[in-house]
């Protein structure tokens, strides 16, 4: 079996009936592999990104956020579609926004090939969620940085018990 692309096209004569047909084929078989494997390609890479327990994201040019895996409302409680095209550092704790500035401004301006750092964030209960950030920049074919991307690690457990220990020392 194989895929064509046809046309058929009719040349009428004097009576303004069809008389002959003119057809052209084209084998695109292979195109529609490619195309097979590509919807293949997507839905594996949907699957692992979505069953991570990590948050996976992507923003901006301007910080906002473009892209979260299912992961971002199992730690912060913040639904991904009411969070998608809204600035990362919204959901940043105030105490912890201007370091936050800081590292995304570096990242857009090149200065830093990467970030990693644990920030407080505030969940969709208020609650304070500590979660360590290790993000890239992302760059066009010019060279020319994009937007960052990266992932989020709920570290609240850790840093808890760190605390704890420190108070007892």
């Amino acid at each position: 079996l194989y895929w064509v692309d046809a046309s058929i096209v009719p040349f009428v004569g004097p009576g303004g009936k069809p008389e002959r047909y003119i057809g052209i084929r084209t084998d695109i078989t292979q195109r529609k592999r490619m195309e097979q494997h590509l919807i293949e390609s997507e839905q594996h890479y949907r699957l692992l990104v979505d069953s991570l327990r990590e948050v996976i994201l992507r923003t901006d040019e301007f910080g906002r956020l473009v892209f979260l895996n299912p992961a971002w409302t199992d730690i912060t409680g913040h639904p991904v579609v009411d969070t998608l095209a809204r600035p990362l550092s919204e959901f940043v704790d105030a105490e912890y926004r201007s370091v936050h500035a800081e590292a995304f401004a570096a990242l857009m301006a090149g200065d830093r090939d990467h970030v990693r750092q644990e920030l407080k964030f505030v969940g969709a209960d208020g609650a304070g969620r500590w979660l360590e950030v290790f993000v890239r920049p992302v760059r066009d074919a010019t060279g020319q940085v994009t937007g960052i991307t990266g992932s989020l690690n709920d570290v609240t457990e850790r840093r808890v018990a760190v605390d704890q220990l420190r108070e007892q020392l």
